[in-house]
This record gives structure tokens, C-alpha cells and sequence, in this order.
């Protein structure tokens, strides 16, 4: 099973992406939490990464029966 990629930047920053790919904020957003999955998501995310220090975040999944 392929787990979630998702990337937390710094506030503004997804702006900033969003500016440099001529994309909405949205798609940024959609991109760095694993919604969206084609090479431009990749190109977003491998960006956010390497130019805007973004950390890779490890998915962790929720156990439903914690009270």
C-alpha cells in the first residue's frame, strides 16, 4: 500500500509556489498533501522540498478506538 507524501512549509509559502508553477493555491495545497499525484503535483512537491525547506511529514493513521 503507498502511503500519503505530505510536506508542511512555512506560512506565505504556498503563495509563493503557487506563483512560481502559474497554478492556484489550491493545487499547491492539494499537491503537498498527497491529493493530487501527476508529474506536476511531483514537480510541486519536489520544489517545496528542495527550494522552499519544506520537511517531509511520516503519515501516521489514526486509531478509531482511543477514547
Amino acid at each position: 500500500m503507498e502511503q500519503t507524501i505530505i510536506i508542511m512549509v512555512d506560512h506565505g509559502k504556498v503563495k509563493k509556489i503557487a506563483n512560481v508553477f502559474k497554478v492556484t493555491e489550491a493545487m499547491v495545497s492539494m499537491s503537498l498533501r498527497g491529493k493530487r499525484n501527476g508529474d506536476l503535483a511531483k514537480k510541486i512537491r519536489h520544489t517545496a522540498l528542495e527550494q522552499f525547506d519544506g520537511v517531509e511529514m511520516k503519515p501516521v493513521k489514526k486509531d478509531t478506538n482511543e477514547k
